[in-house]
């Protein structure tokens, strides 16, 4: 062969790169920007399903996202009108943090809002229950007021239970499924709900062996086992400002309900009736001894009780992806049987004398009402906030309520009540702006190449 038909056999076969392949350049660097872009693509869903493992367990949201992922590339596989392709990482960044954004901003709002919520709403119960606890009209039973409110509440979420399923034959679906065939979960609610009838046992045995400053002071300890039941159960953290906020807290509420306590004497009436009136009293007190140290610890006992339940309640709500209502619900249904039993042991006399509804007017009934709404306001704070934000949601709601009474029952605020309800505040702002901040650690993909190595030599 002559040198110029070696020349011409040289110019129409393509020149081999270093690997040995016959490709061109140009389509060997389009190979390598497409693997590069598919690894990123890798890396972003990695990071992002690690965001979401930490962030939220839904299953909704994980199909969201795939759904989302999947459209993505689809979409990324045919090009503009300008003929450039949209990059998939990009599209997926965009993706995951729409989702993420939207999700923790609607749940920042029902958490807020119902904490508002929550503190009118007991605020406004305690001056309601106030009214028609004074005024004078033949009083209610109080028992048989906490049963009509569990079958308010109960009504209730069945209602919107049945809303949120959209079809009534699927909630009768769903409530056979969890309180007949999925009975063993029931049975985790009966656990608080046993306890809350424990507890209010014991509130009264407390309240009839206390005065009543001593009473409220000593139960505002609920929330401090309420911190106490949080770091131990639900195996969360508090700042060192935290512990002080609760502190805070404690001796605020405490002497703002000092303060309530201290009423001006009664005028001293001399009349014949008001003198048999005041021995027909004094008789009555000295045949019933009271046991200051058993009512303290019951008051005690029933602080713990307190703590816990809400904890254990708590974690049940957030441990699992069922419905919020189904488990008020299930609250409600065991709470009944109990409530009946609570009525008969304190007031089974009276009910079989003058029947259960005695003393129930529009009133009261309002009064059952608002205490429902209430319990659901709580059960939706323990599934977006947390107990202890519950615990000081409550507190605020005291000072609310005596801030009212001043206007409604002529309440004069003194210096005590204006200095507590100066700590309850500070308290507040200081448990919000210091919460607990664990040490940063890098996610996976930040790891650097050499970490990479030696974790998989080890």
């Amino acid at each position: 062969m002559s040198p110029k038909e070696k020349d011409e056999t040289e110019v129409a076969e393509p020149r081999e790169n270093g690997n040995g392949e016959g490709k061109p350049e140009e389509v060997e660097e389009k190979e390598k920007e497409e693997m590069q872009e598919e690894e990123d693509v890798e890396e972003m869903v990695a990071s992002g399903e690690e965001v979401r493992s930490r962030r939220s367990r839904s299953k909704d949201v994980n199909g969201k996202v795939k759904k989302i992922v999947s459209n993505s590339i689809s979409v990324t596989k045919h090009p503009n009108k300008r003929g450039n392709c949209v990059k998939r990482s990009q599209i997926i960044m965009l993706s995951c943090l729409l989702l993420r954004t939207g999700r923790s901003t609607r749940n920042f709002i029902i958490k807020y809002a119902s904490l508002i919520i929550l503190v009118l709403q007991n605020a406004s119960y305690v001056l309601l229950l106030r009214y028609v606890r004074t005024r004078k009209q033949p009083l209610f039973l109080s028992t048989v007021a906490v049963f009509q409110t569990e079958v308010v509440k109960l009504i209730t979420c069945l209602i919107i239970f049945t809303i949120e399923q959209r079809s009534i034959t699927r909630s009768f679906r769903a409530l056979y499924h969890h309180l007949i065939v999925n009975w063993l979960d029931t049975l985790k609610v009966g656990v608080p709900a046993f306890v809350y009838v424990v507890q209010n046992v014991l509130l009264y045995y407390a309240v009839s062996n206390l005065d009543a400053a001593t009473y409220m002071v000593t139960y505002q300890l609920k929330i401090l086992t309420t911190a106490i039941f949080t770091v131990t159960i639900l195996r969360r953290k508090l700042s060192f400002f935290q512990w002080i906020a609760l502190v805070l807290l404690f001796s605020g509420v405490a002497i703002v309900q000092l303060n309530k306590d201290e009423t001006p004497a009664a005028p001293v009436n001399h009349t014949a009736a008001a003198l048999q009136t005041t021995l027909a009293t004094v008789t009555e007190a000295s045949e019933r001894k009271q046991h200051p140290l058993f009512g303290l610890i019951a008051v005690i006992v029933a602080c713990f009780l307190s703590g816990f339940a809400g904890i254990y309640f708590e974690k049940i709500l957030k441990g699992s992806d069922v419905s919020l209502w189904l488990r008020n619900i299930q609250l409600a249904l065991l709470s009944l049987p109990c409530g009946l039993g609570a009525i008969m042991v304190k007031d089974g006399g009276k009910v079989l004398e003058y029947g259960m509804m005695q003393g129930f007017d529009i009133v009261v009934w309002g009064t059952v009402v608002l205490g429902a709404v209430g319990g659901l306001v709580v059960a939706v704070v323990m599934k977006y906030a947390d107990n202890i934000l519950k615990a000081f949601a409550t507190s605020i709601a005291i000072i609310v309520s005596c801030i009212a009474s001043a206007f409604l029952f002529s309440f004069s605020p003194t210096l005590m009540f204006l200095a507590g309800t100066g700590l309850v505040i500070i308290a507040v702002f200081v448990y919000s702006l210091f919460p607990y901040r664990p040490a940063y650690q890098p996610a996976p993909t930040e790891l650097k190449v050499q970490d990479r190595e030696k974790a998989e030599a080890i």
